[in-house]
């Protein structure tokens, strides 16, 4: 029996030229921050609750839709879904920089780092967000074709 399809908000949070990225300690994947989108809840809101959540970021601004990913993990690697929409936002916050790696107040499920942008990060899940980042930070009519085509 196939294991449910997960709908995520996640955020692309920047201080100068790195990247907010979350790590989850028992498995070591690392991922945009974020999590799953309660029912009523628009993709949005739950984007900003979990940022509470999971490291008190308060009075985060809601930046612009980036897009959705699909992911299916390889070979059934997650234990809860294996299957998942990741709705992208750009979210702004005053004060947040790169200086200092913000504390998370689920420190068993998700630690935070800071990654510069290029090169980006090998171990970025799912890993076409990799090349989709320099797309989203650096647009150009040629980056938009070539993330059509590819």
């Amino acid at each position: 029996m196939p294991l449910p399809i997960h709908i995520l908000a996640r955020g692309i949070l920047l201080s100068d030229d790195n990247i907010l990225l979350c790590r989850n300690p028992k498995t070591g994947r690392i991922y945009l921050p974020g999590g799953h989108v309660e029912p009523g809840e628009s993709a949005g809101d739950a984007l900003l609750r979990e940022l509470h959540e999971e490291l008190s970021l308060t009075q985060a601004t809601l930046g612009a839709y980036l897009g959705l990913i699909e992911y299916r993990f390889p070979n059934h690697q997650a234990t809860c879904h294996d299957h998942e929409y990741n709705l992208l936002f750009a979210v702004h916050k005053h004060g947040l920089t790169h200086t200092l790696t913000p504390n998370s107040n689920e420190p068993l499920s998700v630690t935070f780092l800071w990654h510069p942008l290029d090169p980006p990060c090998p171990s970025l899940q799912p890993a076409c967000l990799q090349d989709l980042l320099h797309t989203w930070i650096h647009p150009s009519p040629q980056n938009f074709h070539s993330s059509i085509k590819g």
